[in-house]
């Protein structure tokens, strides 16, 4: 029974590949040439995305298990040095700390500076 059920699917992916094949030299939408065929457009997604995955397991690159497993991610805090290369000042005001990076946005510092002033 089960060679039987292997012989139609691989019988219906060859029809399916070539009906695919030919809407897409048709140029024509999904929906128009499902239409002009008289193919349900699930049928047509349906084996699209069935062909799609049985040529990504054979290449290797797809592992389709039919289930959702969810897992947990954690992250480490990156570490970074104080005072890199990359510091050009360190303003100290009011027990805050503001390091200015080489580069900095000349705007962004602009603002910072005149909102340092108005506080004062």
């Amino acid at each position: 029974m089960a060679l039987m059920k292997s012989t139609h699917h691989a019988i219906q992916k060859e029809k399916w590949q070539a009906m695919i094949q030919e809407r897409t030299e048709s140029g024509l939408s999904i929906k128009t040439w499902c239409v002009n065929n008289q193919v349900s457009e699930a049928s047509y997604y349906y084996w699209l995305k069935t062909i799609r995955e049985d040529s990504l397991v054979q290449a290797g690159t797809l592992a389709v298990t039919r289930c959702t497993e969810f897992a947990e991610l954690t992250t480490k805090p990156i570490e970074t040095k104080k005072r890199s290369q990359g510091v050009c000042a360190i303003v100290h005001f009011k027990g805050f700390e503001l390091e200015i990076q080489n580069g900095a946005d000349p705007i962004t510092l602009e603002t910072t500076i005149q909102l340092l002033k108005q506080s004062c």
